[in-house]
């Protein structure tokens, strides 16, 4: 008799257990959409969670409706292509010192490119709000690799400058445009100065030369580990020898000065 009893509280203990296990309510969906709004009532973002981590198309507005941003996630890491509308304002420098960037007005600049389990890889580019090239090159494991060009907003070349997995190497061309005037919507540029010579591990090597806007060399040199080395020689916008000088490791050993 005992051994029945206990045989039939095992019975339905096991299946009070089974009942507990299975429940009333479906298994939950590991994939959750999630949708936020403004208190206006205007949509916010919207995307979805897999196991609790963003996954997937995730995009976001403005209070204006305008879209900022349209991301892709892989489980909680950027993953995929990317588009992102932003803000981009750099202050202004007319020193005429050799420059990497544009200098921008507070430009509405949209960047776009792929994330590889979380770091930039591939094809990158920047456009100005009209649409027009404003940057452009490639990453490589999160560092700029190869040819990068950079454009003003009127589309006036501004640099060209080669890299290998982040360092600057080799050729690259560089124009500077000292002074800006906005004419009817227009940038016009009074002068422009360029620039080409070499990098080698972000530092200037070998030949430089320096032009007019007219094409006439202004200057012309060498630099070693990003020092002047050897005969320097500057001219005026007609060609005619202005200066020339003698460096050693940067330092000026001795110069002259023509009428």
């Amino acid at each position: 008799m005992l051994k029945w009893m206990s045989l039939t509280l095992i019975v339905v203990s096991l299946s009070s257990c089974l009942s507990l296990s299975l429940g009333s309510n479906a298994p939950v969906n590991p994939i959750q959409p999630v949708v936020d709004h403004y208190s206006s009532g205007q949509l916010r973002f919207k995307g979805q969670y897999y196991n609790g981590y963003r996954h997937g198309t995730w995009t976001e507005w403005n209070g204006n409706g305008d879209t900022i941003s349209i991301v892709n996630y892989n489980q909680g890491g950027l993953s995929g292509s990317f588009k992102i509308w932003e803000l981009e304002k750099i202050p202004g420098d007319n020193s005429g010192e050799v420059s990497d960037y544009a200098l921008d007005y507070g430009e509405i600049i949209i960047k776009e490119g792929y994330y590889l389990d979380g770091t930039l890889n591939g094809d990158f580019k920047v456009s100005y709000s009209s649409g027009r090239l404003k940057e452009s090159g490639s990453y490589n494991k999160g560092r700029k690799d190869g040819e990068w060009t950079k454009l003003n907003s009127a589309g006036d070349t501004l640099h060209i400058i080669n890299y290998s997995l982040g360092d600057k190497k080799g050729l690259f061309t560089i124009w500077n445009y000292y002074s800006h005037e906005i004419l009817n919507d227009t940038t016009q540029n009074d002068l422009k100065i360029k620039h080409q010579g070499i990098y080698k591990l972000n530092r200037l090597n070998g030949n430089y030369v320096e032009s007019y806007t007219n094409g006439k060399v202004k200057c012309s040199g060498a630099y070693i580990d990003n020092n002047r080395e050897g005969d320097w020689t500057w001219y005026n916008e007609t060609g005619l020898i202005k200066e020339s000088a003698f460096y050693k490791l940067g330092q000026l050993i001795h110069s002259e000065k023509f009428d």
